[in-house]
């Protein structure tokens, strides 16, 4: 633990992040539209190693549990690229929903 501390310390006293990029370089930023075949529409958006993929689908039927008569039901599904979802995974897809939903026009 005490490498970790030093070699922290000793990237921060260089001038450089934790991930060895200088205080003015930024992660590369890249978007691209209609990357899913089935979606009404869809975007991926990525910076470095980190990506977000967005589908609209709809309208349609919802499950009953979801349905809602004065305005359209938002789902929101957030998931690694690869292995299973964690328990902290649906609780972001939560507060993901909670931010978005306002936002959205569903009516």
């Amino acid at each position: 633990m005490d490498y970790v501390k030093e070699e922290a310390a000793r990237r921060l006293a260089a001038g450089l992040r934790l991930d060895e990029r200088t205080a003015g370089h930024i992660r590369g930023v890249g978007c691209e539209r209609s990357v899913l075949n089935r979606a009404d529409g869809s975007c991926r958006w990525s910076q470095g190693q980190s990506s977000v993929l967005v589908g609209v689908f709809g309208p349609m039927e919802c499950p009953r549990w979801s349905e809602r008569i004065d305005r359209a039901a938002v789902e929101v599904e957030v998931a690694p690229a690869s292995g299973l979802a964690a328990s902290a995974h649906v609780q972001l897809s939560a507060v993901v929903r909670d931010v978005l939903e306002p936002v959205i026009m569903t009516q």
